[in-house]
């Protein structure tokens, strides 16, 4: 979601879905397997480098907006197709592949491009906002604070600001970030030329620490707030959903989720509000097992969150949850991955890594009341 000519790192919007699924031949001759996504472009005959970064930075953003893995799928097809060229990437191209490999988890290959960018462009904010997104999600704190204060000098003083506290909110600062990042929201709020997708931005985020704060009403607020700004994109209804499922909410969850199962993580979220419901969901764990299967025959390894949640909340399976829980906790350590890892461990009565993850919060000071709550029902 962009400010002013920036467009909001990837990794902020935590996205995971397939990629380049398994072929899969119907039963019935008459199943429609896909629709084309809209908006597709059609690629000129001989691709320059600015024609190419254009088709992949739209790629890029519809696959932002609906979590639809096929728009990423386009753009990599894109940049393969100038690479095969014999093209030289630009800068502006290694940022377009920074982000396909920050999609993809492939973090170390994403930080390789950026410095990239960096060493070429010291000024291009973009580059070290998404450096610091990677960064904050990685657990590297310090230099995630860096990055950001590389965005304030590149001239984006509320996106850097922004970047800060998001990092600041991770090391015991969570309420003080969320009263600074109210006060962005509200003067973004009040810009004459106001711009409805990044105010959805921080609704979003503001939602996010909400819900670690131990404010389900007010996370929500945001959330629904964040969906009105932009119907369109599906972070915010994804997190929203989550927060229902945890209420015991599946009817309202399964509305808000309309149906979209393109995305990976809306199938999941539609079969867990279908078992809360007492209604038959095998169809949607057969068809998950079968994307998973698929991408982990592709060595794509985006999906372990969420297939810890399915393995524990779906299978009820906590040995393979927390395998693929530990998996997950090596590339990315945000809150929602220690509260996934966390459960798992608890439901596989795995105490040492219920031990690290105890550590790891001493040691940064991370507040988050799900965190809170698991603990107080494992010693109940």
């Amino acid at each position: 979601m962009p400010f002013p000519k920036i467009l909001l790192p990837l990794a902020a919007l935590q996205f995971c879905c397939a990629l380049n699924a398994e072929p899969r031949i119907p039963a019935d001759p008459e199943e429609v397997l896909a629709t084309v996504p809209k908006n597709r472009v059609t690629q000129p005959a001989t691709l320059t480098a600015a024609d190419a970064q254009k088709l992949i930075a739209r790629h890029i953003r519809q696959f932002r907006l609906q979590d639809d893995p096929r728009h990423l799928g386009l753009a990599k097809g894109v940049l393969q197709r100038f690479e095969k060229s014999g093209n030289k990437l630009t800068p502006s191209l290694l940022l377009e592949r920074a982000s396909i490999l920050e999609s993809e988890h492939a973090f170390t290959a994403a930080l390789t491009d950026l410095a990239a960018v960096v060493k070429a462009q010291p000024g291009n904010a973009q580059a070290w906002l998404n450096a610091a997104t990677i960064q904050r999600l990685q657990g590297n704190y310090a230099e995630s604070l860096k990055s950001c204060q590389q965005v304030v000098d590149a001239g984006q003083a509320n996106l850097g600001s922004s970047c800060k506290l998001l990092t600041e909110s991770l090391t015991g600062n969570a309420q003080e970030s969320y009263r600074q990042l109210s006060e962005l929201a509200a003067s973004e709020s009040r810009r004459r030329s106001r711009d409805p997708n990044t105010e959805s931005w921080y609704h979003a985020m503001l939602g996010d620490l909400a819900v670690r704060l131990g404010q389900p009403k007010l996370a929500e607020r945001h959330y629904r707030q964040a969906i009105q700004l932009s119907p369109g994109r599906s972070y915010a209804r994804r997190e929203l959903s989550d927060l229902m499922l945890s209420q015991q909410r599946p009817q309202e969850a399964k509305a808000l989720l309309n149906g979209k199962t393109t995305s990976d993580s809306f199938l999941l979220r539609t079969a867990l509000a279908n078992k809360q419901l007492g209604l038959p969901y095998s169809q949607q764990v057969d068809e998950l097992t079968e994307r998973y299967a698929a991408a982990g025959r592709r060595g794509n390894n985006t999906h372990s969150r969420d297939q810890a949640l399915f393995s524990l909340k779906l299978q009820d399976d906590p040995k393979s949850a927390i395998k693929l829980a530990k998996q997950n906790w090596q590339t990315q350590r945000e809150p929602v991955d220690m509260v996934i890892l966390l459960e798992s461990a608890i439901a596989a009565g795995d105490e040492d890594t219920k031990a690290q993850l105890l550590q790891w919060r001493k040691q940064h000071k991370l507040e988050d009341q799900r965190i809170s709550t698991l603990l107080g029902a494992a010693n109940d």
